[in-house]
């Protein structure tokens, strides 16, 4: 049986060692250092809740609240969180901050592409962190 030690020529040169060496080493470092970058650069882009008119197209909006609600939403009051959709056009949660669109069971959240075809409605918890139900802020 052929031993397979031998396939790797042995470095005998100290410089060939070192530049061995760092090579190994690059081969670790140099990905884990790019992760961490890539973490750091995504960490302080954190999306939050915005008023709906700062990010979501004013026609949207308006659809958005004809078909969940019979009148009563400030359309100042909306709240909107942009979801990336990777390069198949933005989504939108609506976060109506209304109290006629909150009851036992928690708040309406609509989610609409942003073409204006609705993908979801649901009653969600209104004890959602801070700043992020429509319950009545203190």
């Amino acid at each position: 049986m052929y031993s397979r030690i031998n396939w790797f020529p042995i470095v005998k040169s100290p410089y060939h060692q070192v530049l061995l060496a760092l090579g190994c080493v690059g081969l670790f470092v140099v990905p884990a250092l790019l992760v961490r970058m890539t973490y750091h650069s995504r960490k302080g882009s954190e999306q939050v809740w915005m008023p709906a008119k700062a990010i979501a197209p004013a026609s949207l909006i308006q659809k958005a609240i004809t078909q969940n609600s019979t009148g009563g939403v400030e359309v100042n009051k909306v709240k909107v969180f942009q979801l990336p959709n990777r390069g198949r056009g933005k989504l939108y949660i609506f976060d109506f901050q209304s109290p006629q669109l909150c009851g036992a069971g928690g708040c309406l959240y609509a989610v609409y592409h942003e073409s204006g075809t609705i993908l979801l409605r649901a009653i969600a918890d209104p004890k959602l962190p801070k700043l992020t139900s429509c319950t009545k802020k203190n």
